[in-house]
């Protein structure tokens, strides 16, 4: 059993064997390249744990652009 995501769905009409549809799906691992927008805050972390505060000063901080394996922009 494989599991994915449906990408495009074919439909062929065969003469012998009637109408029929090609299902062509990909792999899971386009969620490793997809962004995420969402910030993980305190609120989060104390609905999990309560007595945790590693994220207590996550929400104040900004997102750092790390440039790994590839050249800077320049501005």
């Amino acid at each position: 059993m494989a599991r994915g995501y449906l990408d495009v769905v074919e439909h062929q009409v065969d003469p012998e064997r009637g109408y029929i549809l090609v299902a062509r799906c990909e792999g899971r691992q386009l969620d490793y390249s997809r962004k995420n927008g969402r910030y993980r805050t305190m609120t989060d972390q104390q609905r999990r744990s309560p007595d945790d505060k590693f994220f207590q000063h996550a929400a104040k901080r900004g997102r750092v652009d790390i440039f790994w394996g590839r050249v800077a922009a320049r501005t």
